[in-house]
Order: C-alpha cells, then sequence, then structure tokens
C-alpha cells in the first residue's frame, strides 16, 4: 500500500461584503449574524467593518467566491425565512399604429 504524504494546497482567502448580502438576498443581514453562520461552518471569520474574509479549509472547494458565502449565510438563516417576492419594475411599451405593424 502506498501512502500519499504532502501538503495540501493553501486556498485563497474569500470576502464577503455584508451589504452585498443584504442585496442579494433582499433581507437585513447583520454583521453579527453573517460571522456566527460561517462560525458555525468552522470558517473562522475576520470582520473589518462591514466586509468579512474567511480562508476556506482545502475539503471546503466549493467556497471560492463571495457568492458562494452569501449561499452559505442564506443556508443557515434558513431559505423559508427568506420572503419570495418578485422584483418590481416599470416598462414602457412603445406603441406603434396599425398601419406601421407588419403581419
Amino acid at each position: 500500500m502506498v501512502e500519499a504524504r504532502g501538503a495540501l494546497p493553501t486556498r485563497p482567502p474569500v470576502m464577503l461584503r455584508v451589504a452585498r448580502a443584504q442585496r442579494v438576498l433582499g433581507i437585513d443581514v447583520s454583521v453579527d449574524a453573517a460571522v456566527a453562520a460561517l462560525d458555525r461552518l468552522g470558517l473562522s471569520p475576520h470582520v473589518a467593518g462591514d466586509v468579512i474574509t474567511v480562508t476556506p479549509p482545502a475539503c471546503r472547494y466549493d467556497l471560492a467566491i463571495e457568492e458562494d458565502l452569501i449561499e452559505e449565510v442564506a443556508r443557515l438563516h434558513g431559505y423559508d425565512r427568506i420572503p419570495a417576492t418578485a422584483p418590481v419594475g416599470t416598462q414602457h411599451l412603445l406603441s406603434f399604429s396599425e398601419a406601421g405593424r407588419s403581419a
């Protein structure tokens, strides 16, 4: 039997902007709540203002970008606790005369 030895690859840190998480999720997420969620995952978050930085362990290859951390915060917050509201916007339709329309 052969046993491979060596150092695991180091992972670059990933930053989570709490204001961005609030915009993406559409809910109020406090810095403390986001830190608590990431801490529960064993990610050892570091806070600087409203930016949280974590260095994912080598086994968490699914955590590479900010949206991955937002997804984890949403998952631990509870998807069922996020209101399902449709986006609101205005539409301006151009009016065409009957003569100008194609068949």
